[in-house]
């Protein structure tokens, strides 16, 4: 009898956004390319957090052996106090918003491992009260014509090699410990949320990776999902996530 795979709760904002082919398109190659790295070895859960909202994602986290908060529009500023109106902003699906925030809550109490992916990375933060730069002056992180022509920007990310994620990327601590990165924002961590730490930065200072002290809640403000990524760098934090949940308590998990 084959063992059973672990679930793992993939949070989304919507199915697609209605009117929008252009970001539905690339909505579902980011998908693809994660759903071919972890499928293997896990059993696959898609939650739509603006359908679900808060009472129906924490359901279907009940179950969850990890959790993976993927990309998407931009958090509404009510959730961290920030400006109402702001350079860039877009659509807000603040129902979805609050079904992330308390899919970080819960992951917290219940010690279940999570990844949150560029916005995901920022509900992670904005969870636990962190706040954001609504619109990054900074050049080199986002491509304008990224929903047409799916292509990333690039640059580097120095990464600390004691962190978790660090050890996840086998970053050597006597060298410099920079990885090559697909990046597609234009907002980022300002003040980091409580018990969080910054543990991956670019050059210009922008915080690209984020992870609890106390807890396995991590967040990368680039895209290892996206295709054109380097694949070992998808597998490591997928395999991170395996790592934290085989680790945890049978007391929490069954509880």
């Amino acid at each position: 009898m084959a063992p059973r795979r672990p679930t793992l709760l993939i949070s989304n904002v919507l199915p697609e956004r209605p009117g929008n082919p252009l970001y539905n398109a690339f909505v579902a190659t980011l998908w693809g390319s994660l759903l071919a790295a972890v499928s293997p070895g896990w059993n696959v859960v898609r939650e739509w957090s603006q359908l679900d909202g808060s009472e129906g994602a924490v359901s279907r986290a009940r179950n969850a052996d990890a959790i993976v908060i993927m990309g998407g529009e931009d958090i509404d500023p009510h959730f961290y106090g920030g400006a109402l109106v702001y350079p860039g902003s877009g659509d807000h699906w603040s129902r979805a918003d609050a079904g992330q925030i308390a899919l970080v809550h819960t992951a917290l109490d219940r010690g279940i491992p999570l990844l949150g992916i560029c916005r995901g990375m920022q509900i992670l933060n904005v969870a636990l009260g962190g706040t954001l730069v609504q619109d990054l002056p900074q050049v080199g992180h986002h491509n304008d014509t990224i929903l047409r022509d799916h292509r990333f920007a690039r640059h580097e990310v120095r990464i600390e090699p004691d962190s978790q994620l660090g050890r996840a990327l086998d970053v050597d601590p006597g060298s410099a410990g920079t990885r090559e990165i697909c990046s597609a924002h234009h907002q980022c961590v300002a003040t980091l949320g409580e018990g969080l730490d910054a543990v991956a930065q670019a050059s210009d200072g922008i915080v690209e990776a984020i992870e609890h002290r106390d807890a396995a809640l991590h967040g990368v403000q680039w895209h290892p999902e996206a295709p054109a990524a380097d694949p070992r760098h998808l597998r490591a934090v997928i395999d991170l996530l395996d790592a934290e949940r085989l680790s945890r308590p049978v007391s929490v998990r069954a509880a």
